[in-house]
C-alpha cells in the first residue's frame, strides 16, 4: 500500500473570494491522502457544502468538525449544541476499545493552554469548553487537531501533541511522544496549506 498523508486545515472562511481561490487550489499529494477540516469553513450553508464537496472529490477522505462560524448558538436557542455535542462525542469515544489510540479533531483547542499566547486574552472565553480538558489523556490521543485560533503550531500537554492551525500527520503513524522538559519541535507544514491559513479572514 503506498504511503498516504493526513493533512489538517482550518478556518477556510470561503465567503471571502481570495480564500475560495485558495481552497480551489488545494490538491492531495497522492491518491490515498486524507484531509481534516477543523471548522470555520464558512458562515453560509451553501459555502460549506461547496467547499466540502470540492475537497471530498479530491481527497480519499475528508473529516469535518464544525466550527463557531457554522454552529454558533445563541443562549435563547433551545438547541445548545455544545453540551449535546460533548455528550454525544464522549459516548462515541467511550466505545473505542481501551487499547486503541485516538486522534481528536475539534474546531477549538481541547485545553485552554493554547489560548494563553493570544494578544487579547479575553478572546480565550470563546475557545470551546473545559468539558474536554482531560480528553487527550482520557481517550489516549496520539494527537489533537484544532483550528479557531489561526495560529499554526504544535504544542505538547501530558505527553501528547495538540496541533493547531494546519499541517500534516503521517498516516498510520502517531506523532512521537514529546519528552518532558524538551523544547517542542517545529511542525512540518505544507507550504500551500500554510498560505491557506494565512489568507483566511475572521
Amino acid at each position: 500500500m503506498p504511503a498516504s498523508t493526513l493533512f489538517a486545515i482550518s478556518d477556510l472562511h470561503v465567503g471571502h473570494p481570495e480564500n475560495r481561490e485558495i481552497v480551489e487550489s488545494l490538491h492531495p499529494d497522492g491518491d490515498g491522502d486524507r484531509l481534516i477540516v477543523a471548522g470555520d469553513v464558512g458562515e453560509m450553508f451553501a459555502d460549506v457544502v461547496w467547499a466540502l464537496r470540492l475537497l471530498a472529490g479530491r481527497f480519499a477522505k475528508v473529516i469535518w468538525a464544525p466550527g463557531n462560524h457554522e454552529l454558533w448558538t445563541p443562549r435563547e436557542d433551545p438547541v445548545q449544541w455544545c453540551w449535546e455535542r460533548v455528550a454525544l462525542t464522549g459516548k462515541r469515544l467511550d466505545a473505542v476499545p481501551a487499547g486503541l489510540p485516538t486522534v481528536l479533531i475539534n474546531h477549538w483547542p481541547m485545553v485552554r493552554e493554547p489560548t494563553r499566547i493570544l494578544r487579547f486574552p479575553e478572546f480565550a472565553q470563546c475557545c470551546g469548553t473545559e468539558l474536554t480538558a482531560d480528553w487527550h489523556v482520557r481517550y489516549r490521543a496520539a494527537a489533537s487537531v484544532y483550528g479557531h485560533l489561526h495560529i499554526p503550531r504544535t504544542t505538547y500537554y501530558d505527553g501528547g501533541a495538540l496541533r493547531g492551525g494546519v499541517g500534516r500527520l503521517s498516516a498510520g503513524v502517531a506523532p512521537a511522544r514529546h519528552p518532558a522538559g524538551a523544547p517542542a519541535p517545529d511542525p512540518r507544514l505544507s507550504g500551500s496549506h500554510r498560505v491557506a491559513d494565512q489568507g483566511s479572514r475572521t
